[in-house]
């Protein structure tokens, strides 16, 4: 084996190693940023709570006036949008950022690693 092979051989392996590194650090960021999304939901539907109990204590006290509304005028009720269960259009984004990030840093440490590996030419 040529001393070329070898260091493109080792060139490879270190770049293997390189990229198992960043999908390793990609799955822990990605399960944080779950976790953080899940604690945030029940929050939220932990401060949901407290507002419609404080809202219904208030809500005894008033009154509400209804219109009534003429026949050529009604429509139809839309049908309430189902809310999907998934990462947010913020955490999406994140994550394709930081895969971006990461496709841009192992090019340019490709990119490096062939500027320093010098090429026999076949001639």
């Amino acid at each position: 084996m040529s001393k070329v092979q070898r260091l493109r051989a080792f060139v490879n392996q270190r770049l293997t190693a390189a990229a198992e590194e960043i999908l390793g650090l990609f799955e822990s960021t990605i399960a944080e940023y779950e976790e953080e999304i899940v604690r945030q939901r029940r929050l939220l539907q932990e401060a949901g709570r407290t507002e419609i109990l404080n809202n219904t204590a208030a809500n005894v006290k008033t009154f509400t006036v209804i219109k009534e509304v003429p026949p050529v005028q009604e429509q139809e009720e839309p049908e309430p949008e189902e809310i999907e269960d998934g990462l947010s259009d913020g955490a999406i984004a994140g994550i394709v950022i930081g895969v971006l990030l990461a496709l841009a840093l192992a090019i340019g440490l490709i990119m490096y690693c062939r500027q320093k590996v010098p090429v026999e030419s076949p001639y």
